[in-house]
This record gives C-alpha cells, structure tokens and sequence, in this order.
C-alpha cells in the first residue's frame, strides 16, 4: 500500500489528490485468497458520473463479484487509450495550447517509435 493513499469511510477505498487541480483519484484495493491481490484505479472525482467513495465502494464490489464468477480484471489498456483518458482530464484545467503541446509531443516522441501493438 502505498503512503500518500488517503482511507475513506469505506474498506478498500483510497484517493490521491493532486495538489493543483485538486482532482481525487478513487483507488481500490482488492485481496481474495488465491484469486487476485491488487488495486485498480475506478474513477476521478471530475469524471463524468462525479466519482465518490460511495461510488468507488460500489464498483469494488462489482470488481470482486466478477473476479467471484471467475472473471478476469481487465487490465490490457493501450497506450493511447491512456493517453487520451489523461487528456480528457487534464482538458478541464489546462489551457488548449498546453493540451496541443502535450499531443503534438506524444505523438512525435511516442507513436512514431513505438509499434503499433504499444498503441
């Protein structure tokens, strides 16, 4: 676990809040003897359902009753699709010309050394 989570009321509920834009991001912690032991990110608090800890609690508990059922996690994620759920967040704090920056040197940096299976 590590330090700089903070607890919520509900178990296995953490948040990280950045410093400038104040934005929460909503961790869960999961542990099932001999099935998983991890934690996932769920949500920010200025996503599009406004994600909270009662929230967070409540999609932990769908995570683990699909781990239950024999579900794995779903945690293949392209780097692009990162890149653009960053985007989307960060677009509500920064001005269009950082945003441009940031895009145009992802995609000379990144997308024209990296394979396709990256992206």
């Amino acid at each position: 676990m590590k330090r700089d989570y903070t607890k919520t009321k509900f178990p296995g509920v953490y948040y990280i809040q950045d410093p400038q834009t104040k934005v929460k991001t909503y961790i869960v912690r999961i542990k099932l003897k001999g099935l998983v032991d991890t934690e996932q990110i769920v949500g920010y608090s200025n996503d599009d359902i406004k994600t909270n800890p009662t929230i967070a609690y409540q999609k932990r508990n769908d995570l683990i009753a699909s781990l239950k059922a024999g579900k794995p996690l779903d945690k293949k994620i392209t780097l692009l699709a990162l890149f653009n759920e960053y985007m989307k967040h960060v677009s509500l704090t920064q001005r269009k010309s950082t945003l441009d920056t940031k895009e145009y040197y992802f995609k000379k940096t990144l997308c024209q050394t990296r394979t396709k299976e990256y992206l």
